[in-house]
């Protein structure tokens, strides 16, 4: 049997880790908290990390950290038509590291149990190049299919699927 999924609360080296990996320079999100607050206060970090244990234990997310602004940035200078801009979404940073540590552990658990096949998909893992071209990684998928080699099942209720997200 494969590696079990990790659901205790966040350890606080999990926080941590996630705060010190963050750009200082990124935006902050609705609620005007940047990174930096986080990466310079560490008695700051361990309130969020209290209240994101608190959070996890009674399985309610606040709406806050789920909130997002969607910012629109002009793609070339003097833009004046909605067609040319491009919109981001800003998020709160305490959202931002509450996912991201439930993005390592989803991340880990299916690397572990043999889910994501790096050699044809990035899927997010850090470390493997991302942007492998589309039309040669479904083309290698349909080749295995048809000689009988897709990868087999992950050790979960239900079987691993792919899905493929078109970048346009």
């Amino acid at each position: 049997m494969g590696a079990k999924f990790n659901i205790m609360p966040p350890k606080l080296s999990e926080v941590k880790q996630v705060v010190k990996k963050a750009r200082s320079s990124s935006a902050p999100g609705p609620s005007g908290v940047s990174y930096k607050l986080y990466k310079n206060c560490p008695k700051v970090l361990e309130l969020l990390w209290y209240l994101m244990r608190t959070a996890w234990r009674k399985q309610l997310i606040p709406s806050e950290w789920q909130r997002a602004v969607a910012v629109f940035i002009p793609k070339e200078k003097n833009s004046r038509d909605i067609g040319q801009f491009r919109n981001i979404a800003l998020l709160n940073v305490e959202g931002k590291i509450f996912f991201s540590v439930l993005g390592r552990r989803m991340t880990n658990y299916l690397l572990e149990n043999g889910c994501i096949d790096t050699n044809c998909q990035k899927a997010g893992v850090p470390g493997f190049p991302g942007c492998v071209e589309h039309s040669t990684m479904i083309w290698d998928q349909i080749q295995k299919a048809k000689r009988g080699e897709d990868r087999p099942a992950c050790r979960l209720a239900r079987p691993c699927q792919r899905v493929w997200i078109s970048p346009t």
